[in-house]
């Protein structure tokens, strides 16, 4: 995954994230719960063999919700939420990188293992 990818992933998931909080959702459960609601609308899309519109489309309403936060942030003058960074969620980047790597250097070809070129 390229640096360009790894952005629009990040982006997509604030986008999420900041949507569940001005919802109402715990700041605990906001990140799982933004990665579940991904999760399961790939899924959908997995099903019905459009998996590549699936990300466009989940990634694309990620970036729709965040600029949605930024316009009413800034446009309408709403107090911005905090970003709250606990000691969990440092635990469960470390762990998510952790698997990303030993997925990586895998040698089984898993369904949703999706780099490029290697044999």
């Amino acid at each position: 995954m390229n640096i360009f990818g790894i952005l629009m992933l990040l982006g997509s998931l604030l986008g999420y994230e900041r949507m569940l909080r001005v919802c109402g959702i715990s700041p605990y459960l906001a990140w799982i719960t933004a990665f579940w609601i991904q999760t399961v609308i790939l899924y959908l899309f997995g099903m019905l063999n459009q998996l590549n519109l699936g990300i466009y489309c989940v990634n694309g309403l990620g970036w729709l919700l965040l600029i949605g936060y930024i316009i009413r942030i800034f446009g309408l003058k709403k107090a911005p939420l905090p970003v709250e960074i606990h000691a969990f969620d440092v635990w469960m980047i470390v762990l998510g990188g952790l698997l990303a790597i030993g997925i990586y250097h895998s040698i089984m070809v898993h369904y949703d293992n999706f780099h490029i070129g290697r044999q």
